[in-house]
């Protein structure tokens, strides 16, 4: 849509007092209504009653004083123009032509998609089967079993010797004695991965930070030592208990439901469209 336009648009709006909370009331409006649901009739579509109450009720909601039949006028006004807006758009090509345009219809459809998925209140039996059926959401990130040593100055040469001697199955710390380096003080125990730094320092924390287990890396610290780690293992995070995290829950078990009544829809419309791909 060319900007001009778009800004004449806006100032229309503006000048009319309706605001954006009207055009986010709208919703679709219907055709081929009877003439007992129609406030006007715009060429081949009708602004439906329906739809003014819903603009006047948003419209009430903005204002202090009540709407009178005078705000419902210019309320239709302006509904009848968005309708001869959207009739002139769709016969100009706008939404094969425009990309924001088109941008704008698919939102709207995806939203319309999921309205109905969106509506829906879970049960807790709901809920707590979802939560079962996803052992690995919300948990704790997992907690590592490091080694590491620290050499007194950085050499690639050194760090080679020491990973093909780990990789043979020498112990971390026997391969860097013999390099004159010599063992970091960590916790027998497994680390949570968020303590790694503050008990290990930054620089064990990153190294760790891309080891599978049995991986051996090394890096320069910013003292300028070599710092070289082990990941011996890892177990997985604690769960979160489920009345804890609740609300979370309900929010993944919603996004699951859209993504299903999307797809859904999305299969629905092209059985109906009867969609066929060209030869690749």
């Amino acid at each position: 849509m060319d900007s001009s336009l778009a800004r004449r648009l806006f100032a229309a709006g503006a000048a009319l007092g309706l605001g954006a909370a009207i055009v986010t009331a709208l919703g679709p409006l219907k055709t081929g209504s009877d003439d007992a649901g129609v406030a006007a009739r715009v060429g081949d579509g009708v602004v439906t009653t329906e739809a003014l109450d819903r603009a006047m009720a948003a419209l009430a909601q903005d204002k202090r004083n009540p709407v009178d039949d005078k705000e419902r006028a210019r309320v239709l006004d302006r509904l009848i123009d968005e309708e001869a807006l959207v009739q002139r758009g769709i016969q100009l090509g706008l939404p094969e032509s425009d990309l924001a345009v088109r941008k704008a219809i698919v939102d709207a459809m995806l939203q319309f998609a999921a309205a109905e998925s969106a509506a829906k209140t879970p049960t807790d039996a709901e809920l707590r089967a979802f939560y079962d059926s996803r052992p690995d959401l919300f948990r704790a990130e997992p907690a590592l079993k490091l080694e590491a040593v620290v050499l007194p100055a950085y050499r690639m040469d050194a760090m080679t010797r020491i990973g093909a001697a780990v990789s043979k199955g020498a112990a971390l710390t026997a391969a860097a004695a013999a390099e004159g380096g010599a063992p970091l003080p960590l916790p027998a125990a497994a680390i949570p991965r968020e303590r790694i730094a503050g008990v290990a320092g930054p620089t064990v924390a990153r190294i760790a930070e891309s080891l599978k287990p049995g991986e051996v890396a090394g890096a320069a610290g910013d003292d300028g030592r070599l710092y070289i780690v082990r990941l011996a293992g890892a177990e997985p995070g604690a769960r979160a208990d489920f009345e804890r995290v609740r609300g979370d829950v309900e929010e993944a078990w919603r996004r699951v439901e859209n993504e299903r009544a999307v797809d859904a829809y999305l299969a629905g419309l092209r059985r109906e469209l009867r969609v066929r791909k060209a030869a690749p």
